[in-house]
């Protein structure tokens, strides 16, 4: 769909246009926001994953000015996972976008959506943020995350049975204890 596309690529002109032609033909907008693509994400997802805040942005203006009230905010664009069971903060945690991982933090408390939970949220495979963050060297988004985790006293003991068990995903894969070794280093 055009509408995913060009929220992968950036395009926010291009969104804005198909926006403004979805109100002009009076296609529901509603449903175009919050339209899957093949893989079961909204475009909320992919503009997440490519750090594309300022589509982030607008998507959240335009889910605002439709008056989604902040539990649908919540629960149709934050935490709507696709096929694999990803939520936009997983797929900004594994492309590695920072201020994507950031704007979506900010909307999570202004949402009181429960920041333990987004944390340590899992998707199908059983995997994190904080594991696809290391699946693909992303130091800086776990330095974050950890601060974050600090900062609302997210239990250890819960951080520890879902990110570092050995039982986890996390451990099997190669690197990982060196890239972890980087965050207790901030």
């Amino acid at each position: 769909m055009a509408w995913h596309q060009a929220a992968f690529g950036g395009s926010l002109q291009a969104l804005e246009t198909l926006w403004s032609w979805a109100n002009v033909t009076e296609l529901n907008t509603r449903k175009l926001l919050l339209a899957n693509n093949g893989d079961g994400n909204i475009a909320f997802q992919l503009a997440a994953e490519k750090n594309h805040v300022e589509i982030l942005n607008r998507m959240w203006v335009w889910a605002e000015e439709m008056q989604l009230n902040p539990n649908e905010l919540k629960n149709k664009l934050l935490s709507s996972k696709n096929r694999y069971g990803d939520m936009a903060w997983h797929r900004a945690a594994f492309g590695g976008s920072l201020q994507a991982l950031g704007t979506l933090w900010s909307w999570a408390k202004v949402t009181e959506l429960n920041t333990h939970k987004l944390l340590l949220a899992k998707n199908r495979d059983g995997n994190t943020a904080f594991h696809l963050a290391a699946e693909k060297n992303h130091v800086e988004i776990l330095k974050r995350m950890w601060v974050w985790a600090e900062e609302t006293q997210l239990n250890p003991n819960e951080l520890k049975n879902n990110c570092f068990h050995p039982k986890t995903v996390m451990e099997t894969w190669r690197g990982t204890e060196q890239r972890l070794e980087a965050v207790y280093k901030h």
